[in-house]
């Protein structure tokens, strides 16, 4: 395959071009579905216009807005942490949730490690997160943050320089074993292999793909050897239109020897927006846009279309079922279930049902959320007269109607850490480009 889209390009060509729309700007939408790791009840949605929560499953979700967690125009690396916390990642911050969502803490990210551009969990220690982030400026600085519930920072090891990151992923049957994609300017996809916990890294080009992106999905549960991976081939290019693109199929790769050869096994005509493994690592599913879903088994690799899902935009296996995002025009569901392997889907909850997450009015999902719910509310066709009491979460007062404050200016002790840079007061190029690569970055196995 020719290299059609060279960083330097995207780099170049990206200064000319707007950040993408976010919240109320693009067609509302969940792409991300994570699983507590010390709780199967409590779920993590990442959409379009918020961060959503569940207690129970997934049968009744609470909106938390992007206010609250410190972020706007991108989509930020989310994790779910075993205690509860969620960790949220964006240009120049990182922000650690506490009561159960309703208080956010910011702190604002050193200039080594200044774009955290993905997360995913420590299987050594689910309360821990690794973060793979970037410098923003000329030396690429690429470093592996260990992070905890409270957001504190631990190990930096470095991985390299002079690449953009892509993803991490840590192998969940040896967290020793740790691999990270990036790309090299005008050159190719990289793979890094540590086996030592980020300590030494090995290095290999991915043949035959130039420098298009390659985002890790899953490695296998029970063989660390054995990895899978997206080539992003789509034409939505930021430097390159689509009709200009020979090849405008996703890829999905797989590696047997730990990250050093790959064989494509199957290809799509969209964006493989969902990848899932099932919990025993026997079967795959895979899908996206317009296409489907298409499983098979993880011996043979034979993908075959199983449920004609219109909107998929994420997967998530768990005990439970095999988990859709999908479109309620469209699809008729917000998520979707499937109990026989992804042959077939229902409804398992409805935007429309969404309420926002009760918090207290000194909390910083209480002060700045109830003035946005409104506006929210409609663009979901939810309620929009709720407006969440001042009662702390494990209260029994339910969502009143009523007008929705004005939050506060500052609150003490829940705060957000304002001396953080924020993506929408910055410019330049790098900056640009790497929000529009991380908006792409999934999908992936999240625990």
């Amino acid at each position: 395959m020719s290299n059609r889209r060279p960083l330097g390009w995207l780099l170049a060509g990206i200064l000319s071009s707007p950040l993408p729309a976010h919240a109320n700007g693009r067609f509302p939408a969940a792409d991300q579905l994570l699983v507590d790791p010390g709780d199967t009840a409590h779920l993590v949605l990442r959409a379009t216009f918020g961060v959503l929560e569940s207690r129970d499953g997934g049968k009744n979700w609470s909106w938390i807005c992007e206010g609250a967690v410190g972020y706007s125009n991108a989509d930020p690396t989310l994790v779910l942490l075993s205690g509860g916390s969620i960790l949220a990642g964006f240009f120049g911050s990182l922000s650690v949730s506490s009561e159960q969502g309703c208080s956010w803490r910011s702190q604002a990210l050193d200039t080594r490690y200044q774009y955290p551009f993905d997360t995913t969990l420590d299987p050594a220690d689910p309360s821990r997160a690794w973060v793979l982030s970037v410098s923003v400026d000329g030396s690429r600085l690429v470093h592996l943050l260990s992070v905890d519930s409270s957001g504190a920072i631990g190990d930096v090891l470095p991985v390299g320089d002079g690449f953009v990151p892509v993803t991490v992923e840590v192998a969940p049957s040896n967290p020793e074993r740790i691999y990270v994609t990036g790309i090299e300017e005008n050159v190719s996809s990289l793979v890094l292999r540590s086996d030592d916990r980020g300590q030494t890294w090995t290095r290999w080009v991915v043949a035959g793909h130039g420098a298009l992106p390659l985002f890790i999905s899953a490695v296998d549960p029970a063989d660390p050897n054995r990895v899978y991976a997206r080539i992003d081939g789509s034409g939505a290019s930021v430097a390159q239109p689509a009709a200009a693109n020979d090849d405008p199929s996703d890829q999905l790769l797989v590696s047997h020897d730990g990250g050093e050869h790959w064989d494509t096994v199957f290809s799509l005509e969209t964006d493989l927006l969902g990848f899932a493994v099932s919990p025993d690592g026997s079967s795959i599913a895979v899908g996206g846009p317009g296409k489907g879903v298409y499983v098979a088994s993880s011996s043979e690799l034979a993908f075959q279309l199983a449920a004609p899902v219109q909107a998929l935009r994420c997967l998530k296996w768990t005990a439970d079922g095999l988990f859709a995002c999908g479109q309620e025009g469209l699809d008729g569901w917000t998520i979707g279930r499937s109990l026989d392997g992804g042959h077939s889907f229902e409804p398992f909850w409805h935007q429309q049902t969404l309420t926002p997450l009760e918090c207290a009015a000194s909390s910083t999902t209480g002060a700045v959320c109830p003035a946005t719910w409104a506006d929210i509310a409609r663009s979901i066709d939810a309620n929009p007269d709720l407006v969440p009491t001042a009662d702390p979460p494990g209260g029994e007062t339910e969502p009143t109607p009523g007008p929705a404050p004005s939050p506060p200016a500052t609150d003490a002790g829940c705060a957000l850490d304002t001396s953080a840079p924020h993506s929408a007061r910055l410019s330049g190029g790098l900056v640009a480009a790497l929000a529009l690569l991380s908006a792409r970055r999934r999908p992936r196995r999240s625990a």
